[in-house]
């Protein structure tokens, strides 16, 4: 075993950066260049010596979302609409997606799919092509409960059991289910 302070190589620093991008240490060993015959083993064996364990560590500790982060992106999502994504046209009244906009642009993170279809019609002045667009967001609704449960204010329950809770105020939702803090 190798002091956890030892400098890496350049192959070793090379083998840290892949592993943590897909965390398979023989495909690690590959690309950082180590012999393919024997890249399962030295993959194997890296992962043991406390330099590059220390690395990688290090590496995955630097890149791990915070508490903080996880509840901020779920606001976003939370926040999301349809409206960033959509335009009307001031004359026909028309509304059609519209994925280029400044506000669009700035909210493809709350986006969940998108599909587009293209169909060709052949009329007498030529094809016609008509792009049919369809987003779809992330549930808006089930990041506010992650939140909710993040800040401890909702606890979901097992078979409808309400839940144990002091205090308790109840809220009903347009679709009829309950919402407690």
């Amino acid at each position: 075993m190798t002091p956890a302070n030892q400098p890496l190589t350049a192959r070793q620093r090379k083998f840290v950066e892949v592993f943590c991008d897909c965390l398979n240490a023989t495909k690690a060993a590959r690309v950082a260049g180590y012999a393919h015959a024997n890249a399962r083993i030295i993959g194997r064996q890296n992962l043991t010596k406390l330099n590059i364990a220390a690395a990688i560590e290090q590496r995955l500790a630097e890149s791990i979302m915070t508490p903080q982060e996880a509840a901020y992106r779920l606001s976003l999502i939370g926040r999301g609409t349809f409206a960033n994504f959509l335009v009307v046209d001031p004359l026909t009244k028309s509304v059609r997606i519209d994925l280029n906009t400044p506000d669009a642009q700035e909210n493809l993170h709350v986006l969940k799919k998108v599909k587009q279809r293209r169909t060709i019609r052949h009329t007498k002045e030529g094809p016609v092509e008509t792009v049919y667009t369809e987003i779809e967001l992330y549930d808006a609704l089930d990041a506010i409960w992650k939140i909710l449960q993040l800040h401890m204010r909702y606890q979901p329950t097992l078979n409808n059991q309400k839940p144990q809770t002091a205090n308790v105020v109840v809220y009903k939702l347009p679709d009829g289910q309950e919402v407690r803090f």
